[in-house]
């Protein structure tokens, strides 16, 4: 799953009204930014098999770190811990602190849920015992595409009747191009083609910063219009 995993991000503003759109879509896809710079590093694996998925070319057959039922609870703990204690003003003060590093750390262990979903059975839940899920989702493309529709879409209803529409016209319309850009995205993701790990793990990490900058960027203008 690629932008389904945005829908979390979307929805879960609503509970975190004061942080920024942007954080709340690395939270979401945390485990795999984290996984396509282990990748390159060579501390996790993964093949293109054209076709090993209907959905996707990725046989995903060696990342504990990041995508581990084990590691998922770690990377989730790690974030509330880090947002509940760094010393930032800009946070807030306690109580609403709290509630910001529990919805990270959600967004953050959501990503293996919904993994769960559309995987094959490739997501160890501890690392060193054989002991792997995943319902499959992506070997049907057609139910793929639609439940990251529905994720998407079902976030991003929440997330415009829980925010103000703004004055501007970016603040008012920019959101919706950048809806219409992700839908395009999730529907055109299973026929991307890779002609290597590395280009893919680039291209990866390059579309994940483009989108957090807009959605920080849009976000923010929706916020101050």
């Amino acid at each position: 799953m690629f932008i389904g995993h945005y829908g979390i991000a979307f929805a879960l503003k609503k509970y975190a009204p004061k942080t920024s759109l942007g954080v709340l879509f690395i939270a979401a896809q945390l485990a795999d930014i984290a996984f396509f710079i282990l990748v390159p590093l060579g501390i996790e694996h993964l093949r293109i098999i054209p076709g090993f998925t209907e959905a996707s070319p990725f046989d995903l057959y060696d990342y504990p770190i990041s995508h581990s039922l084990l590691g998922a609870l770690a990377w989730s703990v790690a974030t509330y811990l880090v947002v509940r204690f760094i010393p930032l003003k800009s946070l807030g003060d306690a109580p609403y602190r709290r509630r910001v590093a529990l919805v990270l750390s959600a967004a953050v262990f959501s990503h293996f849920i919904l993994d769960f979903i559309v995987h094959t059975p490739d997501l160890l839940l501890v690392p060193g015992f054989e002991i792997r899920v995943g319902l499959g989702l992506w070997n049907n493309i057609i139910a793929t595409v639609a439940v990251e529709l529905a994720i998407l879409l079902v976030g991003c209803w929440i997330y415009l009747t829980s925010t103000p529409s703004g004055a501007t016209s970016v603040g008012k319309y920019g959101i919706y191009a950048f809806i219409v850009a992700l839908v395009v995205i999730t529907v055109g993701t299973p026929f991307m083609t890779y002609p290597d790990v590395l280009t893919a793990a680039i291209i990866a990490e390059l579309m994940y910063v483009v989108l957090t900058l807009a959605a920080w960027w849009l976000d923010g203008k929706r916020a101050s219009s």
